[in-house]
């Protein structure tokens, strides 16, 4: 999930296109992606998961993208993971650069307890999703704090 908004203007978005660009490129074979860009709205490189045969247009579309926009970090949020299922481990990598501008940052995420939150309770020592943390839908993972979005099922 990249950042596409107004605010990664230059440097900032060139770092977090090479990144991503990075990262498609070293799918493994049997690995699935999607890439979701986000800003006042949320474009999704296509509508499914894709197998690493489309890396290479993956990556022509994120070269030819700019930015622009607020930043709607819910919504991108929430529109990617739409596109996950429970039959394979999921890995969701948010690249951004800040706070959300746009939609309604009172829904943005709830903490839920992992392994090395400390506490072990819902928001305790897991109060900035923006800096660690992992997005997920069902068990957390074991490892840095995580998150439920809050339409997971």
């Amino acid at each position: 999930v990249l950042d596409q908004s107004g605010s990664m203007e230059g440097e900032k978005y060139r770092q977090a296109q090479d990144a991503l660009v990075y990262i498609l490129e070293k799918l493994n074979p049997e690995d699935h992606f999607n890439v979701v860009t986000f800003s006042t709205g949320v474009r999704t490189f296509d509508r499914g998961m894709n197998t690493t045969d489309r890396v290479p247009e993956a990556v022509e579309w994120v070269r030819a993208s700019a930015p622009m926009g607020s930043t709607d970090i819910n919504r991108a949020l929430l529109d990617a993971l739409s596109l996950t299922n429970n039959e394979r481990p999921t890995f969701l990598i948010f690249l951004t650069d800040g706070l959300p501008t746009e939609g309604d940052p009172a829904a943005q995420l709830v903490p839920v307890p992992s392994a090395t939150t400390p506490g072990g309770q819902d928001g305790q020592g897991a109060d900035d999703y923006r800096k660690h943390g992992a997005l997920h839908c069902g068990n957390p993972p074991i490892g840095p704090p995580s998150f439920r979005a809050p339409s997971c099922r």
